[in-house]
């Protein structure tokens, strides 16, 4: 008796984990899998599977344009006047691998990117004498 309460618990079990590894991945969105911690495949909207123990979900990317927000930002324009400024910028992912393993932080070097290329701008403004 014992013997095919042990067996079935284990097929329980079994079915439990492989159901939890079929992924259905939504629309805009891309799962990047990794097997044994290097890179396998980029699943794209549907249904995928994922093999037990061995692979795994790294990231899930949205494929959406994104929009943040950069706060308390400051410049100097060309006649020496320091300004305060607090604008927004958006972006959308178009290569998942790039996206994942060649930028760490992604969205904090997009931030240094936007704000050191405002400060660019903003420094050929001069607003005169005041």
């Amino acid at each position: 008796m014992s013997l095919y309460l042990c067996l079935g618990i284990v097929i329980v079990f079994t079915i439990i984990i492989i159901i939890n590894q079929i992924k259905r991945v939504k629309e805009n969105e891309v799962y990047v899998i990794e097997r044994n911690g290097k890179f396998k495949k980029i699943a794209t909207s549907g249904v995928t599977f994922v093999i037990p123990f061995l692979e795994r979900v790294k990231t899930i990317v949205s494929l959406n344009k994104q929009t943040r927000e950069c706060y308390a930002n400051v410049a100097i324009t060309l006649d020496g006047k320091v300004i305060k400024y607090k604008n927004t910028f958006q972006f959308h992912v178009i290569d998942a691998y790039k996206a994942t393993y060649e930028a760490e932080h992604l969205e904090t070097k997009l931030e240094f990117i936007e704000t050191t290329v405002f400060r660019e701008i903003v420094r050929k403004i001069g607003f005169g004498k005041s």
